[in-house]
């Protein structure tokens, strides 16, 4: 029996030491697969930092490129710009529209074109006294391709009948009115538009505060007579009762004195009263 539970000691034993170096195994297996996975994390970094580097320096490469061609293109388009030319317009002829200007002068090569439009105000007047109901436009500006196309078109064309067809063409004995525009460009019409914007706004601040200042004056104004008329008003009251205070002195002044004269004639009249005889009657006989 002893010998058996010895045995079994030692086999008890053996297990346990054989399990000891499988945990001891699995520890160093782990370590390892940590290892392995910090060295790729690591390389995977590392990898970013190259691919950050590279874009960056790619993105730096497209960002001089982009600067190059958008300076080129800037040249190009202040080039093209400086070759356009633009004619004015002072009168269009009556209720002419865009649509047929532009295809008057698209043989031309015109590219832009302004024209701008009466007032509100003007196209009621005239519709309230019977006249057209189109749009009619005052003034215009039409921008060429090329300025020496505008000086040639501006030159031939001023004072000239508008032409055309007989049918169904209103403004065929119309003539034109233009004038080429040195050195005026495109940018220049819009700051003459912003211009006149501000011109506008400020004349109307101004307007409006003039017209404040004259409201405020006349409020003014008609307060300050309110007030005049109240004191006019008090000042006659107070007269009147002071006139009426001085006619009831007056009147009992006057009466006292009439008073005063009556007794006066009554004492004189009984102290100097005459006395007669009374005469007798004579009787006519018949």
């Amino acid at each position: 029996m002893e010998s058996k539970e010895n045995e079994y000691s030692e086999q008890e034993e053996i297990i346990g030491e054989g399990e000891d170096i499988e945990d001891l195994e699995a520890e160093g297996e782990d370590e390892e697969e940590g290892q392995n996975q910090a060295s790729l994390e690591i390389a995977q970094l590392e990898q970013t930092l190259k691919d950050l580097t590279s874009t960056s320096t790619s993105l730096d490469i497209t960002k001089n490129l982009n600067k190059e061609e958008l300076i080129a293109e800037a040249k190009s388009y202040k080039a093209a710009q400086q070759k356009k030319g633009i004619i004015y317009l002072p009168k269009i002829p009556p209720f002419m529209n865009p649509s047929t200007i532009k295809r008057l002068f698209k043989k031309f090569n015109c590219e832009r074109m302004y024209l701008s439009p009466e007032s509100e105000g003007a196209r009621k007047a005239r519709r309230k006294n019977g006249g057209n109901y189109k749009l009619k436009f005052k003034e215009g500006w039409i921008e060429f391709a090329d300025k020496k196309v505008a000086k040639e078109v501006a030159r031939c064309l001023n004072g000239q009948l508008v032409g055309g067809k007989k049918r169904h063409n209103l403004n065929r004995d119309d003539t034109w009115l233009m004038r080429y525009l040195p050195k005026f460009k495109w940018e220049n019409l819009k700051e003459k538009f912003e211009y006149d914007k501000k011109v506008r706004e400020e004349r109307l601040k101004m307007s409006l505060s003039q017209a404040k200042r004259e409201q405020n004056f006349y409020l003014e104004k008609a307060e300050i007579s309110k007030k005049v008329k109240y004191a006019t008003e008090r000042q006659k009251k107070r007269k009147s009762k002071g006139d009426d205070k001085e006619k009831e002195q007056l009147m009992d002044r006057f009466e006292k004195k009439r008073r005063k004269n009556i007794e006066k004639t009554i004492k004189y009249q009984q102290k100097h009263q005459r006395t007669y005889k009374q005469k007798e009657p004579k009787i006519k006989e018949l």
